[in-house]
Protein backbone atom coordinates (compact mmCIF):
# COMPACT_ATOMS: atom_id res chain seq x y z
CA UNK A 1 0.00 0.00 0.00
CA UNK A 2 2.88 2.75 0.52
CA UNK A 3 4.29 2.24 -2.95
CA UNK A 4 0.85 2.75 -4.06
CA UNK A 5 0.25 5.88 -2.26
CA UNK A 6 4.12 6.99 -3.33
CA UNK A 7 3.28 6.84 -7.01
CA UNK A 8 -0.11 8.43 -6.45
CA UNK A 9 1.38 11.18 -4.66
CA UNK A 10 4.38 11.30 -7.37
CA UNK A 11 1.52 11.35 -10.01
CA UNK A 12 -0.39 14.46 -8.84
CA UNK A 13 2.88 16.32 -7.56
CA UNK A 14 4.06 15.88 -11.10
CA UNK A 15 0.91 17.31 -12.64
CA UNK A 16 1.04 20.06 -10.17
CA UNK A 17 4.05 21.05 -11.54
CA UNK A 18 3.32 20.84 -15.08
CA UNK A 19 -0.22 22.65 -14.80
CA UNK A 20 2.60 25.54 -12.96
CA UNK A 21 4.97 25.33 -16.24
CA UNK A 22 2.21 25.63 -18.04
CA UNK A 23 0.79 28.50 -16.34
CA UNK A 24 3.09 31.07 -18.18
CA UNK A 25 5.69 30.97 -20.60
CA UNK A 26 8.25 32.92 -18.32
CA UNK A 27 8.04 29.61 -15.55
CA UNK A 28 10.78 27.78 -16.87
CA UNK A 29 11.12 25.53 -14.39
CA UNK A 30 8.56 23.89 -11.40
CA UNK A 31 9.76 21.42 -8.62
CA UNK A 32 8.45 19.94 -5.18
CA UNK A 33 11.22 18.67 -2.42
CA UNK A 34 10.25 16.33 0.39
CA UNK A 35 10.75 17.86 3.47
CA UNK A 36 14.34 16.25 3.66
CA UNK A 37 14.94 18.85 0.59
CA UNK A 38 15.15 15.61 -1.45
CA UNK A 39 13.22 16.57 -5.40
CA UNK A 40 10.55 14.41 -5.48
CA UNK A 41 9.76 15.64 -8.96
CA UNK A 42 10.84 18.50 -11.15
CA UNK A 43 9.46 19.83 -15.08
CA UNK A 44 10.97 21.96 -17.67
CA UNK A 45 8.99 24.66 -20.04
CA UNK A 46 9.26 22.46 -23.38
CA UNK A 47 12.18 23.41 -25.02
CA UNK A 48 14.33 24.92 -22.07
CA UNK A 49 17.87 24.28 -21.88
CA UNK A 50 18.37 24.07 -17.71
CA UNK A 51 20.97 26.29 -16.26
CA UNK A 52 21.89 24.03 -14.05
CA UNK A 53 23.05 20.38 -13.88
CA UNK A 54 20.64 17.54 -11.90
CA UNK A 55 22.69 17.96 -8.83
CA UNK A 56 22.88 21.61 -8.62
CA UNK A 57 19.22 21.81 -8.70
CA UNK A 58 19.17 19.20 -6.09
CA UNK A 59 21.53 21.22 -3.95
CA UNK A 60 19.22 24.48 -4.53
CA UNK A 61 16.17 22.26 -3.50
CA UNK A 62 17.69 21.49 0.06
CA UNK A 63 19.20 24.62 0.31
CA UNK A 64 15.40 26.01 -0.15
CA UNK A 65 14.08 23.49 2.41
CA UNK A 66 16.49 24.09 5.22
CA UNK A 67 16.16 28.12 4.54
CA UNK A 68 12.61 27.59 4.91
CA UNK A 69 12.68 24.82 7.65
CA UNK A 70 14.88 27.77 9.80
CA UNK A 71 12.45 30.59 8.88
CA UNK A 72 9.88 28.63 10.71
CA UNK A 73 11.74 28.16 13.77
CA UNK A 74 11.52 31.77 13.92
CA UNK A 75 8.18 32.47 12.29
CA UNK A 76 6.98 33.98 15.76
CA UNK A 77 9.72 36.64 15.98
CA UNK A 78 10.09 37.58 12.18
CA UNK A 79 6.80 37.07 10.80
CA UNK A 80 5.31 34.54 8.32
CA UNK A 81 7.18 33.25 5.30
CA UNK A 82 6.16 34.49 1.51
CA UNK A 83 7.03 34.03 -1.56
Amino acid sequence: MQNVRYTLSENLFSDICKQIVKSHELIHFAGIANQMGILVTTTYQQGIIPLMTQEEISQYALRAVVRATTHEDFEKNLGKLRY
